[in-house]
């Protein structure tokens, strides 16, 4: 399923608006082009999915948890995390996100790129 059938299926749910569907496919574009991250389906479903229950949860006013200490704590040590808050960093100047939120982005950007790099062993 390409991220495009994705975001329809969530819009189809009325989970997303079509405005906000586009902006999820502009910042995969920034990411890919930018920071040469691989926004296949395979490795953006996880961030994809998180973005659009980030918008569900604004639009209901609902809060998450913050990301536990024990996770944020492999995030900060992981080898891509610099990359990760400079892609989290472009998304926050696109859109709102409430800093709750922004532990769980780091940890998807980082499975993003973590895909790119095994990517990239596999055709060595």
């Amino acid at each position: 399923m390409s991220i495009q059938e994705r975001l329809e299926i969530f819009m189809n749910a009325q989970m997303i608006s079509e405005e906000e569907s586009e902006r999820i496919q502009g910042l995969c574009l920034i990411y890919e082009e930018e920071y040469q991250c691989i926004m296949s389906d395979e490795s953006a479903e996880r961030l994809i999915t998180h973005l659009v229950s980030m918008f569900y949860r604004n639009k209901n006013k609902q809060l998450i948890e913050p990301i536990s200490d024990f996770v944020m704590e492999q995030i900060i040590n992981d080898p891509n995390n610099h990359r990760a808050q400079e892609m989290l960093s472009s998304l926050i100047q696109r859109f709102p996100v409430p800093e709750e939120e922004e532990g769980y982005i780091l940890l998807h950007l980082i499975h993003c790129l973590s895909y790119k790099d095994s990517e990239e062993v596999q055709s060595l």
